[in-house]
């Protein structure tokens, strides 16, 4: 069963992962991603990325055009023990001025080193 401090630490890693992306701080990725995490951008025409080491030189390559902003994150317990589930909704602020809404959906697992995640699914959020 999560308690108030699993939460607010799994909130932190959340959270943490934004610092550490605008920053481009990839070293750091371990702080907040399983060694083997999966990123999920299909949804955003950017693809799957397995691991870590995938995920650093596919980001290392782009240029910083956005800050990244979580939002109305709620945490859940996952189905195993020692995991959780979490969905936030981002809002990036992009080179130029514009902005973009989407949601994260991640699953995350206590480590010996502190909540990771270990699949993050983003997608796009859209007006109607």
């Amino acid at each position: 069963m999560l308690d108030a401090i699993d939460i607010l630490q799994i909130q932190r890693v959340l959270s943490l992962y934004s610092h550490i992306v605008d920053g481009r701080e990839w070293g750091r990725l371990g702080e907040v991603f399983e060694d083997a995490a999966v990123f999920d951008a299909d949804a955003h025409g950017k693809g799957v990325s397995e691991g870590l080491a995938a995920l650093r030189a596919r980001w290392e390559q782009s240029p910083p055009a956005r800050l990244h902003h979580h939002t109305d994150t709620v945490v859940d317990e996952g189905d195993a023990p020692g995991s959780a589930r979490a969905l936030s909704k981002a809002i990036s602020t992009m080179g130029g001025g514009g902005t973009s809404a989407g949601a994260y959906r991640d699953d995350l697992r206590r480590t010996s080193a502190g909540w990771r995640i270990v699949r993050r699914v983003a997608v796009p959020l859209t007006i109607t």
